[in-house]
């Protein structure tokens, strides 16, 4: 039977269905139909299969396919006049095969070797070829690098590939290592050390659900009180966030992009120092990373990091501002404190970007 377990007219329909794909019964009906031994290494066994060599008719040639283990493809020679050969005498040829078996041992290195691949899309400078992770940092590099009088303030974008075994490049973190990172995930908020987290915190005397609400809201203070209190007041973490996606970016503090990483380093000592009974629960996951680079897996490239072709992306500013704190804790308390006792050094301060309205940070 080589019409898998449907009628002959139903299998015809089904077969001549272009997103339907054949197997070893329609190689062996096209061997048969059309007198020809296929000849078929596989990448899976590395072996060869031979269909058509027992038909009604005498084989008028064989040819030879790469199975590897979801495709067919074809196997060609070449003559000495570079003629392309494919189709070859009937029966056994031990060099043919042996061919055949080797380019089947050669996909299945090639295969191994593109597993291990690492790819990330870099901007790349027209002035001086420096590889940047993203326009910001695009941006920063021409303000901060002298280029030539001819440079146009170009880049272009191009694919970074590291071979298995080569060295992350300076400043990536390799988010599989977990003897030495520890990740979380920032979208889910039942992990403590997310945003998202669903522990009240307070910041110089107002108070905020969780540390999204206060990270989405500080762009806002000082400024734009009523997009605050709206962000404020969302019910959740994730509400928060929508609403400030949803603002007006004009309305934001106007030294923002400056001030923000010390906004959020202010929101993370708050949630240390929360006293919610939630609070314990986020400074013992925070002393559980032990001494281990901290990564916020996020999609945001400023708050986290991600790595979808194995090279880390995103500066992880959330995970660095949680290092920073964890450091701080266990500085003033020792490295083997489980719970916080007397006043930690930053008690008390104020940051300089919350004691206005967006002026220029202080140096």
């Amino acid at each position: 039977d080589l019409t898998p377990g449907k009628p002959v007219a139903e299998y015809a329909e089904w077969i001549r269905d272009e997103t339907h794909w054949g197997g070893e019964s329609e190689v062996l009906c096209l061997a048969r139909h059309f007198a020809v031994e296929v000849a078929i290494a596989s990448c899976e066994s590395l072996t060869l299969l031979v269909y058509g060599a027992d038909g009604p008719h005498q084989p008028r040639g064989r040819i030879y396919l790469l199975y590897t283990g979801q495709h067919y493809d074809a196997f060609t020679g070449l003559t000495a006049s570079k003629d392309v050969v494919r189709m070859f005498p009937p029966g056994s040829d031990s060099r043919l095969e042996a061919s055949a078996l080797e380019g089947a041992r050669r996909f299945n290195e090639e295969s191994e070797r593109l597993s291990k691949q690492r790819k990330v899309k870099r901007l790349k400078c027209g002035g001086c070829g420096a590889l940047l992770e993203d326009a910001e940092a695009f941006q920063a590099h021409c303000g901060e690098v002298e280029h030539g009088d001819d440079f146009a303030y170009d880049c272009k974008e191009v694919e970074v590939v590291l071979e298995g075994g080569e060295d992350l490049p300076e400043g990536n973190v390799d988010l599989n290592d977990v003897e030495r990172v520890h990740c979380f995930n920032n979208a889910d908020a039942s992990q403590p050390l997310s945003s998202l987290f669903a522990l009240p915190i307070d910041v110089q005397g107002e108070a905020y659900p969780s540390l999204e609400h206060f990270w989405r809201a500080a762009a806002y203070r000082g400024v734009a009180p009523e997009v605050v209190h709206s962000i404020a007041a969302a019910p959740t973490a994730e509400e928060a966030r929508s609403i400030a996606l949803a603002a007006d970016s004009d309305q934001q503090r106007p030294f923002w992009a400056q001030e923000r990483e010390a906004a959020l380093l202010d929101g993370v000592r708050a949630k240390l120092m929360a006293s919610a009974p939630a609070a314990a629960a986020f400074r013992k996951a925070l002393l559980a990373t032990g001494t281990k680079v901290v990564v916020n897996v996020d999609p945001d490239p400023w708050m986290g990091m991600q790595a979808q072709g194995g090279i880390s992306t995103g500066r992880n500013h959330l995970g660095k501002a949680l290092m920073t704190v964890r450091d701080e804790l266990l500085r003033h308390q020792g490295k083997d404190a489980v719970a916080i006792e007397g006043a930690l050094p930053w008690q008390g301060s104020s940051s300089s970007w919350l004691c206005c309205g967006g002026g220029p940070p202080r140096a």
